[in-house]
């Protein structure tokens, strides 16, 4: 459950009457789970304006964005994703993997990889490239419940 694999984890304790005794008593223990969706696929419409102070213009676009998400890869807990953005001017790709512990310790470890391209012209017709690759290496640590 802490892996993240169910969305809900519920234990009872039913008594078995044949295999107790005075001083025990024998239990089966039920287990229920509910998986979490495997696949997450997001996706959406992007409306943005922004004052670009370069070409001294405000710049208006219109895009699409997915993300499609496997939330337990290889059956272990860890998300592996892979996302886009399409503007007019604007490409970018981007990578994740995130794994909720890093060996045996309570580290949730997050890796992502973007690769951006940017293209803006002026109204002189002046072409601005911007191209980005960016690989962020995030850790959270979860203390313990009684910290």
């Amino acid at each position: 459950y802490r892996l993240g694999t169910f969305r809900a984890a519920a234990a009872r304790f039913e008594p078995v009457p044949s295999a107790s005794s005075e001083r025990t008593v024998a239990v089966d223990a039920v287990v229920a789970v509910q998986e979490a969706r495997k696949y997450l696929l997001r996706y959406g419409l992007a409306l943005s304006s922004e004052y670009e102070a370069v070409l001294d213009e405000d710049l208006q676009s219109v895009g699409v964005a997915a993300d499609l998400r496997d939330r337990n890869f290889l059956g272990r807990g860890i998300s592996l994703g892979l996302g886009t953005r399409v503007e007019k001017d604007l490409a970018s790709v981007r990578g994740l993997l995130s794994m909720p512990r890093l060996a045996s310790l309570p580290l949730r470890t997050n890796v992502s990889l973007t690769l951006r391209k940017e293209d803006e012209t002026s109204s002189a017709g002046t072409v601005y490239s911007d191209d980005e690759a960016n690989l962020t290496l995030e850790q959270r640590w979860r203390p313990r419940g009684w910290l």
